[in-house]
């Protein structure tokens, strides 16, 4: 088990790692070889991406949220009379799980071989 979370460990830090020196050598390069009206434009353009990123990963996790709130309301049904807000819904814990028992079958292994 240590040894692939150290595998791992070293793979996030040779990635970033990587990914910072590759994005130094390309603005160094683009700096070199572009006119300063074309890099501020692609500037210009790397800036609008990144700030729809961040609307959009900003949507997401409000989305994520209310689907996560509709679902607690489906579990516990009382729970749209405590609160209306989706941080309150977010807060509360979920309920212990049910027992298989009546519910679903339980999962055969799939290594296990039929007789």
């Amino acid at each position: 088990m240590f040894k692939r979370v150290r595998w791992v460990g070293i793979g996030a830090v040779l990635g970033a790692g990587g990914s910072i020196y590759a994005q130094l050598k390309v603005r160094r390069t683009a700096q070199r070889y572009l006119p300063p009206e074309v890099s501020a434009r692609v500037a210009d353009r790397a800036r609008w991406l990144g700030q729809e990123v961040q609307e959009a990963v900003a949507e997401g996790r409000s989305a994520m949220a209310e689907r996560e709130a509709e679902l607690r309301a489906r579990i516990d049904p009382g729970a749209s009379q405590r609160g209306t807000d989706v941080r309150d819904a977010v807060a509360r814990p979920l309920p212990a799980p049910r027992s298989r028992r009546g519910g679903l079958p339980a999962r055969r292994d799939p290594r296990a071989r039929r007789r």
